[in-house]
Protein backbone atom coordinates (compact mmCIF):
# COMPACT_ATOMS: atom_id res chain seq x y z
CA UNK A 1 0.00 0.00 0.00
CA UNK A 2 2.69 2.69 0.75
CA UNK A 3 4.46 2.06 -2.65
CA UNK A 4 1.01 2.61 -3.99
CA UNK A 5 0.49 5.69 -2.39
CA UNK A 6 4.35 6.92 -3.10
CA UNK A 7 3.80 6.31 -6.62
CA UNK A 8 0.41 8.46 -6.53
CA UNK A 9 2.50 11.35 -4.89
CA UNK A 10 4.86 11.30 -7.07
CA UNK A 11 2.28 10.76 -10.09
CA UNK A 12 0.36 14.23 -8.95
CA UNK A 13 3.67 16.22 -8.49
CA UNK A 14 4.65 15.54 -11.78
CA UNK A 15 1.36 16.26 -13.20
CA UNK A 16 1.24 19.54 -11.04
CA UNK A 17 4.71 20.20 -12.63
CA UNK A 18 2.92 20.03 -15.89
CA UNK A 19 0.02 22.10 -15.42
CA UNK A 20 2.54 24.72 -13.80
CA UNK A 21 4.49 24.36 -17.10
CA UNK A 22 1.38 24.90 -19.42
CA UNK A 23 0.07 27.73 -17.44
CA UNK A 24 3.53 29.96 -17.90
CA UNK A 25 2.78 29.71 -21.65
CA UNK A 26 -0.39 30.92 -21.51
CA UNK A 27 -1.39 34.34 -21.23
CA UNK A 28 -5.17 33.95 -20.80
CA UNK A 29 -6.93 35.04 -17.19
CA UNK A 30 -9.38 32.61 -17.44
CA UNK A 31 -6.97 29.43 -18.21
CA UNK A 32 -4.49 30.74 -15.29
CA UNK A 33 -7.51 30.91 -12.87
CA UNK A 34 -8.90 27.46 -13.71
CA UNK A 35 -5.22 25.85 -13.74
CA UNK A 36 -4.38 27.18 -10.21
CA UNK A 37 -7.12 25.79 -8.72
CA UNK A 38 -6.75 22.63 -10.23
CA UNK A 39 -3.19 23.04 -9.58
CA UNK A 40 -4.57 23.65 -5.54
CA UNK A 41 -6.52 20.39 -6.18
CA UNK A 42 -3.76 18.50 -7.04
CA UNK A 43 -1.07 19.75 -4.18
CA UNK A 44 -3.72 19.10 -1.63
CA UNK A 45 -4.25 15.46 -3.08
CA UNK A 46 -0.55 15.12 -2.69
CA UNK A 47 -0.13 16.35 1.02
CA UNK A 48 -2.68 14.10 1.91
CA UNK A 49 -1.42 11.39 0.65
CA UNK A 50 2.48 12.51 2.32
CA UNK A 51 0.56 12.73 5.36
CA UNK A 52 -0.60 9.12 5.17
CA UNK A 53 3.02 7.81 4.00
CA UNK A 54 4.26 9.55 7.22
CA UNK A 55 1.62 7.80 9.78
CA UNK A 56 1.88 4.46 7.93
CA UNK A 57 5.72 4.74 8.34
CA UNK A 58 5.56 6.04 12.07
CA UNK A 59 3.27 2.91 12.61
CA UNK A 60 5.81 0.05 10.86
CA UNK A 61 8.42 1.95 12.67
CA UNK A 62 6.67 1.36 16.16
CA UNK A 63 5.67 -2.47 14.72
CA UNK A 64 9.55 -3.21 14.23
CA UNK A 65 10.53 -1.63 17.66
CA UNK A 66 7.63 -4.52 19.25
CA UNK A 67 9.34 -6.93 17.03
CA UNK A 68 12.89 -6.26 17.96
CA UNK A 69 11.91 -6.14 21.40
CA UNK A 70 9.95 -9.53 21.14
CA UNK A 71 13.24 -11.12 19.53
CA UNK A 72 15.20 -9.59 22.40
CA UNK A 73 13.36 -10.73 25.37
CA UNK A 74 13.13 -14.24 23.66
CA UNK A 75 16.84 -14.51 23.34
CA UNK A 76 17.22 -13.37 26.86
CA UNK A 77 14.72 -15.84 27.72
CA UNK A 78 16.37 -18.68 26.46
CA UNK A 79 19.51 -17.92 27.64
CA UNK A 80 17.56 -18.21 31.16
CA UNK A 81 15.70 -21.20 30.60
CA UNK A 82 17.57 -23.51 31.20
CA UNK A 83 17.82 -22.44 34.99
CA UNK A 84 14.03 -23.64 35.10
CA UNK A 85 12.60 -27.47 35.00
CA UNK A 86 9.39 -28.85 34.06
CA UNK A 87 8.33 -31.25 36.50
CA UNK A 88 4.94 -32.63 37.68
CA UNK A 89 3.32 -31.74 40.70
CA UNK A 90 1.88 -34.45 43.28
CA UNK A 91 -1.91 -33.31 41.79
CA UNK A 92 -0.51 -34.33 38.41
CA UNK A 93 0.21 -31.20 37.14
CA UNK A 94 2.78 -30.09 35.08
CA UNK A 95 4.91 -26.61 36.27
CA UNK A 96 8.02 -25.16 36.18
CA UNK A 97 10.51 -25.00 39.44
CA UNK A 98 13.77 -23.36 39.17
CA UNK A 99 16.45 -26.03 39.11
CA UNK A 100 18.96 -24.71 42.05
CA UNK A 101 16.60 -22.57 44.19
CA UNK A 102 18.12 -19.61 46.13
CA UNK A 103 18.38 -20.27 49.77
CA UNK A 104 15.66 -18.83 51.90
CA UNK A 105 12.07 -20.13 53.85
CA UNK A 106 10.27 -22.87 52.03
CA UNK A 107 10.79 -24.26 48.76
CA UNK A 108 11.28 -22.95 45.12
CA UNK A 109 8.17 -21.04 43.50
CA UNK A 110 6.38 -22.79 41.12
CA UNK A 111 6.11 -20.84 37.53
CA UNK A 112 3.06 -20.98 35.38
CA UNK A 113 3.36 -23.14 32.57
CA UNK A 114 1.38 -20.86 29.92
CA UNK A 115 3.34 -17.78 30.23
CA UNK A 116 6.58 -20.29 30.13
CA UNK A 117 5.54 -21.55 26.97
CA UNK A 118 5.28 -18.02 25.79
CA UNK A 119 8.55 -16.96 27.42
CA UNK A 120 7.91 -15.86 30.47
CA UNK A 121 8.71 -16.78 33.74
CA UNK A 122 5.74 -15.61 36.21
CA UNK A 123 5.22 -16.99 39.93
CA UNK A 124 2.45 -18.89 40.84
CA UNK A 125 0.42 -17.87 43.80
CA UNK A 126 -0.33 -20.18 46.44
CA UNK A 127 -3.54 -19.41 48.04
CA UNK A 128 -4.45 -21.61 51.69
CA UNK A 129 -6.50 -24.28 50.32
CA UNK A 130 -3.83 -24.96 47.57
CA UNK A 131 -5.17 -23.56 44.72
CA UNK A 132 -2.15 -21.72 42.81
CA UNK A 133 -2.87 -18.53 40.61
CA UNK A 134 -0.87 -16.92 38.05
CA UNK A 135 -1.63 -13.07 38.32
CA UNK A 136 -0.69 -12.59 34.62
CA UNK A 137 -2.67 -15.02 32.49
CA UNK A 138 -5.44 -16.08 34.89
CA UNK A 139 -4.01 -19.94 34.69
CA UNK A 140 -4.91 -21.51 38.31
CA UNK A 141 -5.04 -25.02 39.42
CA UNK A 142 -4.69 -27.09 42.35
CA UNK A 143 -0.83 -28.40 42.69
CA UNK A 144 -1.65 -30.28 45.68
CA UNK A 145 -4.60 -32.74 44.12
CA UNK A 146 -7.65 -32.28 44.66
CA UNK A 147 -9.98 -29.43 45.67
CA UNK A 148 -10.34 -29.28 49.63
CA UNK A 149 -13.93 -31.34 50.16
CA UNK A 150 -16.54 -28.70 51.03
CA UNK A 151 -18.47 -29.77 54.66
CA UNK A 152 -21.27 -31.85 53.71
CA UNK A 153 -24.77 -30.76 55.60
CA UNK A 154 -26.41 -32.93 57.80
CA UNK A 155 -29.57 -35.41 56.88
CA UNK A 156 -29.26 -38.10 59.36
CA UNK A 157 -31.84 -35.98 62.03
CA UNK A 158 -34.69 -34.20 62.10
CA UNK A 159 -34.61 -31.05 63.82
CA UNK A 160 -38.24 -31.70 65.36
CA UNK A 161 -37.39 -35.01 66.61
CA UNK A 162 -34.12 -34.33 67.58
CA UNK A 163 -32.98 -37.67 66.65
Amino acid sequence: MAIAEAAAVVTTLKSATDLVDRLRKSDDKETLRTGIAALMDMLIDARLSALDLIQEKATLLDRVKALESAADNAIEFSDKSDKYERIQTPGGIFVYRERHPHAGNGGAPYFCPTCFANKRAEILIGRNDGYHLCHVCKWGNYLQGRPPQQAQARTDYDIWNRR
